[in-house]
């Protein structure tokens, strides 16, 4: 039998949640006949329903015996597990990415004379060097801290998701969200522009721009506070908690999913150690009267309480 599409594929771990999920634990039985009976013959199925029941063992029993209602919610959140955590990896693998560090922060990098970086977990960057001494930046995924020598540079540009920041010396840092960017400077200035509008946006010491290619806008920080992750810490100022999320995500051995958009979309506020990504999780979470769940060790799901 042809490897079904992703699409297809999708539609086979949609139907497995739900037959996994319409029996309770005691009637485990009925659930593997009708399972069995609904896969039979077929070793796309097979496959699709053995990865449901799997991931179904491995949640804690005190999540399986939630209310059926809160159940049948979790059952479209096991829709694309299996298949999102495989999916989302290769999307995000640093192909052909001139440096990248992989689960480790480096803490300084010579990107080009003049130039010193440090790059946060999970990041990936190329660099192209323009013989008139332009130095072009292309951050793919993760964070990175720049520290800019004038002297020996014309001009540094970092380009991250339709987002130019454009710099002759200065120490500031760049970071790809989930859906932003945000450029905070830490001394000097920069310059920050997008395709939709025709200004750029100066952004000074002590302020970060937030936004994507449509726009943004500036708002102040503590320059401590700038690239903590250099510290092993991350703080944040009422940013989304997907946000945070997705900053934890790279240091985590798999993924991290939202069974709740509100919930992902939430502010929060503090400072967390990141020795520990999902304990990290957990105490943001708890902030916003939601819980972490770790399904397996590659997967966890934030969902509210």
């Amino acid at each position: 039998m042809a490897d079904p599409s992703r699409k297809a594929k999708g539609a086979l771990e949609q139907e497995a949640a739900r037959i996994v999920l319409a029996y309770r634990d005691e009637d485990r039985l009925a659930r593997d006949a009708a399972l069995h009976a609904w896969s039979r013959g077929d070793p796309d199925r097979a496959a699709a329903a053995d990865r449901a029941l799997r991931m179904w063992i491995a949640m804690a029993p005190q999540e399986r015996e939630r209310p059926r209602k809160s159940r049948r919610r979790l059952a479209y959140g096991m829709v694309a597990i299996a298949t999102s955590v495989s999916l989302a990896l290769w999307l995000t693998a640093p192909f052909g990415a001139d440096f990248a560090s992989g689960g480790d922060v480096i803490a300084e990098l010579q990107i080009a004379p003049g130039v010193m970086s440090a790059l946060d977990s999970g990041t990936a960057l190329n660099v192209i060097e323009n013989d008139d001494d332009v130095l072009s930046i292309e951050l793919r995924s993760g964070a990175l801290f720049l520290a800019v020598d004038r002297s020996k540079r014309k001009r540094v540009t970092v380009i991250a998701g339709g987002v130019t920041t454009k710099v002759t010396g200065t120490r500031f840092s760049v970071a790809r969200l989930s859906g932003s960017v945000s450029v905070a400077v830490e001394e000097g200035s920069v310059s920050v522009g997008v395709a939709a509008q025709d200004d750029a946006n100066a952004v000074i010491a002590g302020s970060a721009w937030i936004g994507t290619e449509r726009g943004g806008a500036v708002v102040p920080v503590n320059v401590s506070e700038i690239a903590s992750w250099r510290q092993g810490v991350l703080t944040v100022r009422n940013r989304p908690l997907r946000d945070v999320a997705d900053i934890l995500a790279r240091r985590f051995t798999g993924q991290i999913l939202f069974a709740d958009a509100t919930l992902a979309n939430a502010r929060v506020s503090g400072s967390f150690d990141l020795a520990d990504p999902i304990e990290a999780l957990r105490a943001a979470v708890s902030a916003l009267d939601g819980r972490v769940m770790t399904v397996t060790p590659w997967l966890a799901i934030v969902a509210p309480k």
